[in-house]
């Protein structure tokens, strides 16, 4: 989709702030995945109007009841944050300046690994910390399940993570550390933006 498109579907005036942000990329890239014209609206005031925001209301509430991680939970969140989602990818993607590749599919048995390795374990005996979603994000993001939305859906998985353990939400605000921390995968670091970004 076009950023054009994006500001059409927003109703963005020229003088408002958010359109200007859009321009900005713009000028570096013409074209935009659904996820990253979500990305610019995370944490606006349009966010409470985002499927965005439906998929974090379900995440939220599925980790505060205690309900156990699934299959199902990731493909649901995906599915109400993209009008396209709640389907595993089913091709190998190209991820730009990145190091790592993605396994071929079928992915639902490397997310039922993740699942079990990163979740179930911690889950089991509630003593869950920033250090255990750092690590079990960081690896989602590897597996990088889906054709697009992968860091939407792992970044409200942590906050998923959070309710369950009643640790304070995460509203990761330094877009630019986070990437950053992310593209090295330095985790020590990942971990005290976590804690900074603690709401």
């Amino acid at each position: 989709m076009t950023w054009r498109a994006v500001y059409d579907k927003i109703g963005c005036l020229e003088e408002d702030e958010l359109l200007w942000k859009l321009i900005l990329h713009e000028k570096d890239r013409f074209m935009c995945t659904l996820a990253q014209a979500s990305d610019l609206l995370e944490g606006e005031r349009y966010l409470d109007h985002t499927a965005h925001a439906k998929a974090m209301m379900y995440a939220v509430n599925e980790g505060e009841q205690g309900k156990p991680l699934t299959l199902y939970t990731v493909l649901r969140i995906h599915q109400l944050a993209f009008p396209y989602g709640g389907h595993f990818r089913n091709c190998t993607p190209i991820i730009f300046n990145s190091s790592f590749e993605p396994p071929a599919p079928p992915i639902a048995p490397h997310v039922q690994d993740w699942i079990k390795r990163y979740w179930d374990d911690p889950l089991a005996n509630a003593d869950i910390e920033y250090y255990d979603i750092v690590l079990a994000h960081i690896r989602f993001e590897e597996i990088h399940p889906f054709v697009d939305g992968n860091g939407r859906v792992g970044r409200i998985l942590n906050n998923y993570m959070c309710a369950y353990a009643g640790l304070p939400l995460l509203n990761i605000c330094d877009r630019e550390a986070y990437l950053d921390c992310m593209r090295r995968g330095h985790i020590q670091d990942l971990v005290q933006l976590f804690r900074r970004s603690a709401v």
